[in-house]
């Protein structure tokens, strides 16, 4: 009888599955296991051949994973080429079309802005005047927003073109797309009237009603007419006893409202003085706020600086950071103030919470 076959003999004849194989190329399997392994490859060349092929497939993974770039094919590297030739042509024209917004915003609004100040005592030098006329009160960012639309349409007009260059191939369907692009920008649009006044007294008489925009500036500036539209005041004096349709944007000494302001009041001085109506909301950097008891301000009141006196009445909220707050009158919203001292008095009423940070207790 033939005695049944030992465990290394079992091995010598069992081929070995890929498990098996991948383990021994780790070098994961145990010394003893390994030996087999390797003696049963040196007589099997079935396993030889297995143990071979999956040795070179370890190699070409490894070798791919530590490739760093792999070469792009030749159809995809000569598109990018492309792309980045056309790339510069549409950043040539981006940065024109900025450049010429920039000097449309310069001439249409920074330079008469700088002359107005510059007329009124206000030069180049007083840097804080100038921000605050420019930027935090300036009615212009409308009109600044409408160019950068404008010029956000008329890239991607441009990009439209390059895209349709390379798919219309007939030259009458390119001129009637480019003729209807040119039609929708070249409708002419109104243009409000703007007028410039300037003086030692530099004013709108009573008898006078100006439709569009007025630009005031003199060491006294008075609106006793009615401005339908925006009044830019750069002066010691500004006296508003007329009424203006939109906004009032002032910078000087003392601010009257002793008539009516339809839009928003934004000014920078030592005080504004409120005696007539303003229909929307005051910003105010200076010294002091006053409403007087006949005053009205239907909207809100933010103010950077000294002091705020309400005796009359505040349709919203206010928002302050100064040093006080004394209220007589009538507050439609909250109080929101980061200061010194609150004063409440006895005919004072608020129809909103109150938040008041300070170094002294309110007084009630």
């Amino acid at each position: 009888m033939t005695s049944p076959p030992n465990d290394r003999e079992r091995v010598e004849h069992e081929h070995l599955d890929e498990m098996t194989c991948m383990l021994y190329l780790e070098r994961q399997l145990e010394r003893t296991r390994a030996l087999e392994v390797s003696a049963h490859t040196q007589s099997c060349d079935s396993c030889r051949t297995l143990l071979r092929a999956m040795e070179r497939e370890s190699r070409l993974l490894t070798r791919a994973m530590l490739e760093e770039e792999e070469p792009l094919p030749a159809r995809i590297a000569a598109f990018q080429e492309r792309v980045r030739r056309s790339m510069q042509w549409v950043w040539m024209v981006v940065f024109g079309l900025a450049a010429t917004a920039v000097y449309a915003i310069y001439t249409g609004y920074i330079e008469p802005s700088v002359q107005s100040l510059e007329t009124a005592g206000l030069g180049g030098t007083n840097l804080v005047s100038l921000l605050i006329f420019q930027s935090a009160f300036w009615k212009g960012w409308q009109s600044m927003i409408s160019l950068v639309e404008v010029l956000a349409l008329v890239t991607a007009g441009g990009l439209l073109m390059l895209f349709l260059r390379r798919r219309i191939r007939r030259g009458s369907a390119i001129a009637l797309v480019l003729v209807r692009f040119i039609a929708a920008f070249a409708l002419p649009t109104p243009a409000a009237a703007t007028e410039v006044r300037k003086g030692q007294i530099a004013e709108v008489r009573k008898d006078e009603n100006i439709k569009g925009n007025v630009y005031l500036s003199g060491e006294r500036v008075e609106v006793e007419g009615t401005v339908d539209g925006d009044v830019y005041a750069a002066g010691k004096d500004v006296e508003i006893d007329g009424h203006i349709t939109g906004d009032l944007i002032s910078v000087g000494r003392s601010v009257w409202i002793r008539g009516q302001v339809d839009g928003n009041v934004r000014s920078a001085g030592n005080n504004l003085n409120v005696v007539g109506k303003v229909a929307k909301n005051i910003s105010f950097f200076g010294d002091t706020i006053r409403i007087d008891e006949k005053g009205v301000v239907d909207g809100s009141a933010m103010m950077f600086g000294s002091d705020i006196n309400i005796e009359g009445r505040l349709g919203r909220d206010i928002l302050f950071m100064g040093d006080r707050i004394t209220l007589n009158g009538m507050v439609g919203g909250s109080i929101d103030e980061t200061g010194k001292d609150l004063e409440i008095g006895s005919r004072a009423q608020v129809d909103g919470p109150i938040r008041f940070e300070g170094e002294n207790e309110a007084i009630v």
